[in-house]
């Protein structure tokens, strides 16, 4: 079965967990690879380890069969497996922090408007869906250097 995801994978490197948001990046191409693949959720779950390197896959593995006191950590489940991922790389402290990057984004005298917009583009991508560059329009436009952003505040009138 994780032959199957191979395609759909090709390309792209493992989650390491070393960029948090990236999480939400390999969680939509697993889901993709597994619908493509035909896997049923309880046939994902096995292979989340797989698609993991490092400490990602690490702590993935001791919690899918860790328990410490009254609390079980063990994920039972495909969708406590997503669930805890989230939890852990996708805290309310790294929101907050992509959030705060993405108003507070500014074009630097040295960057064309284009390289800005592309920048801001990836920035929102990195929160892959939660953020969608149309929304960030005003940041965007709030951000532009002083003598580009009264032309693009005419334009848009």
């Amino acid at each position: 079965m994780n032959r199957r995801l191979d395609g759909a994978f090709q390309g792209q490197d493992p989650f390491t967990g070393t960029s948090p948001l990236g999480v939400f990046t390999f969680l939509t191409n697993f889901r993709r690879a597994c619908d493509a693949a035909g896997l049923a959720p309880e046939q994902a779950l096995p292979l989340l380890p797989f698609r993991l390197s490092g400490a990602a896959r690490r702590a993935f593995s001791r919690a899918l069969i860790s328990k410490a006191g009254r609390r079980t950590y063990a994920i039972r489940s495909y969708g406590a497996g997503i669930n805890w991922l989230l939890a852990k790389y996708a805290t309310h402290a790294v929101m907050a922090s992509a959030y705060h990057d993405n108003i507070t984004m500014r074009q630097p005298d040295n960057e064309s408007p284009t390289d800005f917009g592309l920048r801001v583009e990836t920035q929102c991508e990195r929160l892959d869906g939660l953020v969608h560059a149309q929304d960030v329009k005003d940041v965007f436009v709030n951000g532009l250097c002083k003598n580009i952003q009264s032309h693009v505040r005419v334009l848009d009138g």
